[in-house]
């Protein structure tokens, strides 16, 4: 995989930055995270409130990353945090949101990259990503494709807004060798 810096490149190619969140970009990362939850294909919750976005996202914990173009728009984002505490905090976690529109454009695929890198920069030792939804499957291909392994599944572990259920994966991969 390449590195950061490549990855920055890659950005900068289909004019974007990638930087820290900043207060500013609260409002158009809420939006996002609004319309996924709304779809009901990629996170589990089902309040799409701006105190669960807050909850989900900007914790104490999150380090948060957003990417926009020139015009500021707020294409996607990411968080990476703990995924467990105290001895196993050196296990990361990550979620990630583009918007709708800008989505098969490569945008999400370079989030992932990112985060892998700045994740093992910030210390940890690998990532896991605790529910993917056996029904995403483009999400689980690109998963695959980065180095993810499905290391556990959940039978019926989501229910979708049709009132049937999906299983939920457990993914995980090591960031030695980034």
């Amino acid at each position: 995989m390449e590195r950061l810096l490549e990855i920055y490149k890659q950005f900068n190619d289909l004019g974007c930055t990638l930087q820290p969140f900043r207060l500013e970009n609260e409002n158009q990362l809420y939006d996002i995270f609004r319309h996924v939850v709304d779809s009901g294909g990629q996170f589990p919750f089902e309040c799409n409130s701006k105190q669960e976005f807050h909850r989900q996202f900007l914790d104490a914990e999150s380090n948060v990353y957003v990417c926009h173009p020139s015009s500021k728009e707020v294409l996607g984002g990411f968080y990476i945090k703990p995924n467990f505490s105290d001895r196993s905090r050196h296990i990361a976690n990550a979620a990630y949101m583009v918007r709708e529109t800008y989505r098969g454009q490569g945008i999400g695929t370079l989030l992932i990259k990112a985060s892998l890198c700045i994740a093992k920069d910030l210390g940890f030792h690998a990532m896991q990503f605790n529910m993917v939804f056996s029904q995403n499957i483009s999400a689980i291909k690109l998963y695959q494709k980065l180095g993810f392994k499905t290391i556990g599944t959940i039978p019926d572990a989501v229910l979708n807004p049709d009132g049937t259920y999906q299983d939920g994966y457990i993914m995980y991969r090591t960031l030695e060798d980034l």
